[in-house]
């Protein structure tokens, strides 16, 4: 990408009114999961996976997505400026928010797209940045990544 097509970027996910962006995944795996985990904790300053209703920490396993409502896990990541969360919804999608006040500057906007680029290459699928949504397909992405 160029300057301008950063600079297009930023001024997209700025001017979206309130609201979370997402990085999203479609037709995903408990392994594509796991790459994209792992991605996370090369990249993040600090990562944490933790059982949401508790606190405590946990390790990535299948038992990540069996939530009920006594049980729920999260995940956050810290890369730069960025806080990156998720809570393991469904398995078939990744869907990670990130705040679009944390990327301000085109290096914030920059380290975004690095970001989608190591998990594209981690799961060999679409990736997506997109306002937050509950119907995907519906919505206009600000970038789109594929292989």
């Amino acid at each position: 990408m160029d300057e301008a097509a950063y600079e297009a970027l930023r001024t997209g996910i700025c001017s979206e009114p309130g609201g979370l962006v997402e990085i999203y995944i479609a037709g995903t795996s408990l392994e594509d999961w796991r790459s994209v985990v792992t991605v996370f904790s090369e990249l993040s300053s600090s990562m944490l996976l933790t059982d949401a209703v508790t606190s405590s920490g946990t390790t990535f396993g299948p038992h990540l997505f069996e939530a009920s409502d006594e049980v729920a896990y999260a995940m956050s990541a810290t890369i730069g400026a960025q806080v990156w969360t998720t809570t393991f919804a469904q398995e078939d999608r990744i869907d990670i928010q990130g705040d679009p006040r944390q990327m301000q500057s085109r290096e914030e906007v920059k380290q975004v797209v690095e970001l989608m680029r190591h998990l594209l290459h981690a799961t060999g699928k679409q990736v997506m940045l997109v306002p937050e949504t509950l119907s995907y397909e519906s919505v206009r992405p600000f970038l789109t990544m594929v292989n």
